[in-house]
């Protein structure tokens, strides 16, 4: 399992998180929260957090529902 299928299986258990991302590892904060060096995944998008990961198919199917979720919180 690689962070980016933890943090989606902690967000999908803990939805008043987001997902941050600095290039190389991927955490889960609070929303609202910072990271010196993270940014929400939000704004590397979609596609890039997919190619970037081998994602197992749950993990697959759970990015989608988050970055849904992004674009309603967001609005």
């Amino acid at each position: 399992m690689n962070c980016l299928e933890y943090a989606l299986g902690f967000w999908n258990k803990n939805r008043m998180y987001q997902i941050y991302y600095n290039s190389d590892h991927v955490v889960n904060l609070p929303y609202g929260s910072r990271a010196i060096g993270f940014l929400p995944i939000e704004e590397f998008g979609y596609e890039h957090m997919r190619d970037s990961f081998d994602l197992n198919d749950e993990a697959k199917e759970l990015l989608k529902e988050y970055f849904k979720t992004a674009i309603k919180k967001a609005s």
